[in-house]
């Protein structure tokens, strides 16, 4: 079984420091919340089963947080990045930068309510 899946980590001296950690859970929360819906409005549609897959989880840890946006199907990975007989339709790529833009805004509102 193959897996189509976005994964964004967070790192650097922004997210070590210990006065944005709340705006950052917030912006990843407010994200998420959004991501499922963002990713199935850029999944190719035939039946329709590889756009219904998405699937959001969430995992909480002493120091982080593991939020997974993922789809299963067995055969979504080919219509994302192709085949030599299919074309690749690239839209986890779409979809990744579309949350990312999501995130940075979320991101950026909480920061502004520090100032």
């Amino acid at each position: 079984m193959s897996n189509v899946g976005l994964f964004f980590k967070l790192e650097g001296n922004l997210f070590i420091q210990d006065y944005p950690r709340t705006q950052v859970r917030n912006a990843v929360k407010e994200s998420m919340r959004s991501a499922k819906s963002i990713m199935q409005s850029v999944t190719p549609v035939d039946t329709g089963y590889l756009r219904s897959q998405w699937r959001t989880s969430l995992n909480e840890f002493t120091d982080y947080r593991l939020d997974i946006l993922s789809n299963n199907t067995p055969y979504g990975i080919y219509v994302d990045e192709g085949t030599r007989y299919i074309k690749a339709r690239n839209f986890t790529k779409r979809g990744a930068e579309m949350i990312e833009d999501l995130f940075l805004d979320n991101l950026e509102k909480g920061i502004n309510k520090l100032k």
